[in-house]
């Protein structure tokens, strides 16, 4: 686990530290952060092979849907996935934790997720060339439910995540038409709208239940103890659709 958390965030210090206070774009500097941690794994960094390896022992013989699913998502945040202190903070009798789960495995800050936002902000803004690839992934992401599912079944630690995998199939369809939408310049229909919002409301809840350690210790934590990584860039396709009007 440390290689990931540590190295890729170790470089972003190191470029704030030494750059001046007015460098501040955070869109560029995750450009250059993807290409920065493939220069790490390239020197050596095992972040990468590590996860899949846990992958593996949680899903023998058949990693590829439990490795998808980690690239979408990541821990919630401010320890609240630290049941041992959550515990201790509520006055409760701490339980040995191992540290084997799928929140566990996955990055804090999912690299595919953020240039999956990159792209989608560029594609907003006018820049159409993407949209293929935009709905190639998005259609891969959203068919991983089904095979997550089967993986899952009978699994107790990928059983807690299906609701999770749920979410991320339902948020590819609505960034799948989302594209769609903003490539024909034919908006979306009213229901469309109101269960893309209903869905993204619960994603927003969910990122709030750890947004602060007293919400972490105070809130009910999503299932799995995951976010949905991809819901930024889903956001940003969503407004792009509703800038289309009524």
């Amino acid at each position: 686990m440390l290689d990931g958390r540590l190295w890729p965030g170790a470089a972003v210090i190191a470029e704030r530290l030494w750059s001046s206070a007015s460098v501040r774009d955070t869109a560029e500097m995750y450009r250059r952060l993807i290409v920065a941690h493939e220069g790490l794994r390239i020197a050596g960094l095992e972040d990468d092979a590590k996860r899949r390896r846990m992958a593996a022992r949680l899903a023998p013989g058949e990693p590829e849907p439990v490795s998808l699913l980690l690239d979408l998502v990541s821990p919630v945040r401010n320890h609240a996935h630290n049941r041992m202190g959550t515990a201790l903070l509520k006055g409760e009798k701490p339980r040995p934790q191992e540290l084997n789960e799928l929140a566990d495995a996955a990055s804090p800050d999912s690299l595919v997720a953020r240039r999956f936002t990159l792209d989608a902000e560029r594609f907003v803004r006018g820049d159409r060339s993407g949209g293929a690839a935009l709905k190639a992934n998005l259609a891969s992401w959203r068919n991983n439910h089904q095979r997550f599912a089967a993986v899952a079944t009978g699994n107790p630690q990928l059983e807690a995540a299906l609701p999770i995998s749920a979410d991320i199939a339902e948020l590819a369809e609505i960034a799948m038409d989302a594209v769609t939408a903003i490539e024909t310049g034919q908006a979306p229909t009213t229901n469309w709208r109101g269960g893309a919002k209903q869905l993204l409301d619960r994603q927003s809840a969910a990122e709030k239940a750890s947004e602060s350690i007293i919400q972490a210790v105070t809130m009910q934590q999503p299932p799995a103890d995951l976010l949905v990584s991809i819901t930024p860039g889903v956001r940003t396709l969503v407004a792009g659709v509703v800038s289309l009007g009524p």
